[in-house]
């Protein structure tokens, strides 16, 4: 029982070695990191219905390349990004930006600069009105005359009810 327990202890301690040998010993190279990349390309830049407006489209793609441990690379779309800038001539800058990420998910985002205007410079004090004179008083009117009375209308037999 003794030479078991002897034995096991340095089939115990010989393995040991052999584990923290395994664990110096180099192994395959690791693969390189991962490589991000981002395209941007323009797609059109015609004018805003003649109306002086410029309009900029572009697109950028953003790709991931990788190397797994076989060497083989796999290249990913992570995100899709339109843009359209509009500037206007007075200086004015809308940009409307449309994000497309990997799981399909559509984000929609919108920027606008508005130009520096110049102050407006303060207005001038208007000059006080003098005084106009007073009125003269209107002269009072005659009074009319009292109207005799007027007689009461007879009834009329066609209509009535419409009688004085």
């Amino acid at each position: 029982m003794r030479h078991m327990v002897l034995l096991s202890a340095t089939a115990l301690v010989g393995s040991i070695s052999a584990i923290a040998l395994a664990q110096t010993t180099p192994t395959e190279p690791t693969p390189p990191a991962p490589v991000t990349e981002t395209t941007t390309e323009t797609l059109a830049e015609p004018t805003a219905n003649g109306k002086g407006a410029t309009v900029l489209r572009t697109r950028e793609t953003t790709t991931t390349t990788t190397t797994d441990a076989e060497g083989n690379e796999t290249t990913t779309t992570d995100a899709v990004k339109n843009i359209q800038t509009v500037s206007t001539p007075s200086g004015n800058v809308n940009r409307v930006i449309k994000t497309t990420d990997a799981n399909g998910n559509v984000t929609t985002s919108v920027e606008h600069e508005r130009a520096e205007r110049p102050s407006r410079p303060e207005k001038a004090e208007v000059a006080e009105r003098p005084d106009r004179p007073d009125r003269p008083d209107r002269p009072d009117r005659p009074e009319r005359p009292d109207r005799p009375d007027r007689p009461d209308r007879p009834e009329r037999p066609d209509r009535p009810g419409l009688g004085g």
